[in-house]
């Protein structure tokens, strides 16, 4: 778990020519898994899944696009 307390990160990627609606997301995972599950997720959409050299997910590189998400999100005014 993460300072911030966040336990998972979530990738998303639309379909063709479809945005994600990030809220709408999490509003469906905390009715599904419960507000604790919800607020453990961080969550950011993308084009495409990073992947390594092997071709395999780069779990390194989803963490950092949502650590950096996250960050641009604490740093906006309310």
């Amino acid at each position: 778990m993460t300072p911030r307390g966040y336990a998972w990160n979530a990738l998303i990627v639309p379909w063709p020519g479809e945005r994600v609606d990030i809220a709408r997301c999490m509003r469906a995972l905390e009715s599904a898994c419960g507000p604790t599950v919800a607020k453990a997720v961080r969550t950011v959409a993308a084009h495409r899944v990073p992947l390594t050299e092997q071709g395999k997910v780069d779990r390194v590189a989803i963490g950092r696009m949502c650590r950096d998400e996250s960050g641009r999100h604490e740093g906006e005014a309310a």
